[in-house]
């Protein structure tokens, strides 16, 4: 028996993912990351940490599971979009690593929107969770730094590397970055020279199903046996959709992680500013994703500041005990300003209309209702008239946060057994080295459905009443907001 592995380079965890050849999911484990938020509106990881806890992370697979590994034929990488690793010519990190979460680069951003042709070749328009406003940043901040650089990697690719040596990317990375030519699958040099980057410093632009290299004399220090195949593989989201069943026009997931994510297919090419447009793995296919910076984030601050060491069943729980509504309380999930809809690096966090009477329960129950109005938001704003909708991320195995969400959107919500994106990477492993002829049979051998959440008739017309509220109080907070920046 043949066994493939994902390796997911999450923005909490770095997770792994082992299945045999029949898509079966033999085991896996996650290794937590640290964010480091230097100073207000920053989030930064350190690369040297990714490398700790993929060694970390493949001993304890190995410890688990000796046999399997040992019978291992191909890796696969995935990890999020808009995280660059900027290095020397050794490829040794020069500088922290920008979280797709940074709101540092808001200016360059909005200057980058007022020229036309960055839209008409990145497909996308620029904001600051994209790479190419924080190179920006870093070039007027930091020029010395700029000036050393002499390769430019994104997170995952660095990751690989430190197994293989190669320097590869793919079009998902290079669309995230807003580097790439998204209609001829090209680095763009008009796009690399708002920063200042030469072509030179760039990798090069493969599938993801392209070979990147084999484990070699490194497979040893990372618990691995020589001559296991690593394949490109790509950023989280597409891989994702491996995990949705085979793919076509209109399927929607909503996805929650550390951000929240909701996304469509779509045939062909077709951008809808300012939501984001990827290539699908699936050509000609691409999708639309929209994301709100802080989801299971907020779920976590709430657990830090109100009920310390609780796990994300647990605050359910507490949750649980107060009704839909939360009598009257309501939370606006901005902790790290916002992406869509409202693309305001400026925004914070709140919660309104309590009083006396509130309680822990009130306050749990309005941080899960808060994250699930902006995931409706969301939805209501990429004009998703979808009936139904695939669960992803680790925020999927909670059946109360679920059947909300349901209820919210008013879609039927199906959850895979498998949702996490270092599944999706294996899957997408296994179907490069042939042990599936194609992506739709990978897909339609990977998913298997664990749960299906239908809205409520009752909770869903409270909830539509509680969002016009939800709304309104954002009205009134948002040119609050506008008027002190």
């Amino acid at each position: 028996m043949s066994f493939f592995l994902g390796i997911d380079l999450g923005a909490s965890a770095l997770k792994l993912s082992l299945i045999d050849a029949h898509a079966q999911y033999v085991g896996g484990c996650g290794i937590g990351l640290a964010t480091d938020t230097p100073k207000p509106g920053h989030a930064e990881q350190n690369p040297a940490d990714w490398r700790a806890a993929l060694q970390n992370g493949l001993g304890r697979l190995h410890a688990d599971f000796p046999t399997e590994v040992q019978a291992l034929r191909a890796i696969g990488f995935t990890g999020g979009a808009h995280i660059a690793v900027l290095c020397d010519s050794e490829a040794t990190p020069l500088h922290p690593a920008i979280m797709w979460s940074d709101q540092r680069a808001a200016a360059q951003a909005n200057q980058l929107r007022e020229n036309p042709e960055i839209f008409q070749i990145a497909g996308n328009l620029p904001n600051p969770t994209w790479t190419l406003p924080q190179l920006c940043w870093l070039q007027a901040r930091q020029p010395d730094l700029m000036g050393r650089l002499a390769r430019v990697y994104f997170a995952k690719d660095w990751l690989r590397a430190q197994l293989t040596g190669d320097r590869m990317t793919d079009m998902g990375e290079a669309t995230g970055a807003m580097l790439g030519d998204i209609r001829q699958s090209l680095w763009a040099p008009e796009l690399l020279a708002q920063a200042s980057i030469d072509k030179t410093m760039m990798a090069e632009l493969v599938s993801p199903i392209a070979k990147a290299g084999i484990t070699d004399a490194r497979a040893h220090e990372f618990h691995l046996p020589s001559g296991v195949t690593i394949y490109q593989g790509t950023i989280d989201t597409t891989v994702e959709w491996l995990c949705c069943g085979p793919p076509e026009a209109g399927k929607t997931s909503i996805k929650l992680a550390s951000a929240g994510v909701v996304s469509k297919i779509c045939e062909g090419f077709v951008p809808r500013p300012p939501v984001s447009i990827y290539p699908h793995l699936a050509e000609p296919l691409y999708y639309h994703a929209a994301g709100m910076n802080s989801c299971t984030g907020a779920l976590d601050w709430f657990a830090k500041t109100f009920a310390p060491s609780h796990t994300l069943d647990q605050i359910a729980d507490i949750a649980a005990d107060a009704p839909a509504g939360a009598d009257g309380v309501l939370f606006h999930p901005y902790l790290l300003g916002e992406r869509a809809p409202h693309w305001s690096p400026d925004l914070t966090a709140s919660f309104t209309g309590m009083t006396r009477a509130t309680n822990q329960s009130h306050l749990a129950r309005a941080v899960f209702e808060g994250i699930g109005h902006a995931l409706t938001q969301i939805w209501q704003s990429m004009d998703i008239a979808a009936s139904e909708a695939i669960v992803l991320g680790g925020g999927a195995q909670s059946a109360f946060w679920c059947q909300m969400i349901a209820d919210m959107t008013g879609a039927v919500l199906r959850v895979p057994e498998h949702t996490d994106a270092s599944f999706g990477a294996a899957l997408l492993a296994a179907h490069a080295d042939g042990a599936f002829d194609t992506l739709a049979t990978a897909a339609e051998a990977g998913f298997h459905k664990r749960a299906e959440f239908s809205p409520d008739k009752q909770a869903h017309a409270c909830y539509v009443a509680t969002h016009e509220v939800y709304r309104a109080a954002f009205e009134q907070f948002h040119r609050q907001t506008r008027a002190r920046h």
